[in-house]
């Protein structure tokens, strides 16, 4: 049974990489010739021209990473990292200010009520 699944995957495998190759392709096409000569005045792009533009944003944004990014951090993340911020004494969020440095300009805000901590 496990065969016959990892079989009809391989035979599957190649059509459904084609159509999501001309999908994006297609859509990264026509959705720039639809909107950037109207807007910005420049010229209409093809099919090859629309995969190295998505190519070239992958690599400038940092897609490679995968869908998302990596660079995002979760609200459980951010929860986190303000959980224990709360609990740090005074001394401890002097010591941490003064080793960030010019990443903190002000003193962190409540999100929930704006009041300086």
């Amino acid at each position: 049974m496990r065969k016959h699944k990892i079989a009809r995957f391989l035979f599957l495998a190649p059509f459904i990489l084609a159509f999501f190759i001309f999908g994006f392709g297609w859509a990264v096409q026509h959705l720039w010739n639809w909107l950037m000569p109207i807007i910005f005045g420049l010229p209409a792009i093809g099919f090859g021209q629309a995969w190295g533009l998505m190519g070239l944003s992958w690599i400038l944004l940092g897609g490679l990473r995968g869908f998302g990014g990596s660079a995002r951090h979760s609200r459980g993340t951010c929860r986190g990292r303000w959980e224990r911020w709360r609990e740090m004494t005074p001394e401890q969020r002097a010591a941490v200010r003064e080793a960030l440095g010019w990443r903190l300009d002000r003193p962190p805000v409540d999100p929930s009520g704006g009041q300086e901590l």
